[in-house]
C-alpha cells in the first residue's frame, strides 16, 4: 500500500476489494454548535448576511435570538433551542 499527501489529505492507494470492515463514527458536538451559533448569528460580511443565509434560513426559530440585545437571554435561547433540537433528533 502506498500513501501520498495532497492538500493535507492523506490518500491511500490500495486494492479496494481487499479492505476489511471499516466503519466511520460521526459524533455531534452540541457545545461547538452553540458556540458557532452565538458567534455567527449576527455576522455580516459586506452584502452577505451569514447569520440569515446559514443559520436563520435553516432554523427560523432562531430569529428571536438574533434580535435579542441581552446577551444572557440570547445565550439561553440559543442553548435551549439547540438542546431541544438535538433531543428531538436522536
Amino acid at each position: 500500500m502506498q500513501t501520498s499527501s495532497r492538500r493535507g489529505i492523506r490518500c491511500l492507494s490500495a486494492n479496494f476489494l481487499s479492505m476489511q470492515n471499516y466503519s466511520v463514527i460521526i459524533k455531534v458536538n452540541k457545545n461547538l454548535d452553540k458556540q458557532v451559533c452565538r458567534n455567527f448569528i449576527g455576522a455580516k460580511i459586506d452584502d452577505f448576511d451569514f447569520g440569515k443565509e446559514r443559520i436563520i434560513d435553516l432554523h427560523s426559530e432562531l430569529k428571536k435570538a438574533r434580535t435579542e440585545k441581552n446577551k444572557k437571554r440570547k445565550n439561553k435561547f440559543i442553548n435551549d433551542y439547540l438542546d431541544n433540537y438535538y433531543k428531538n433528533r436522536r
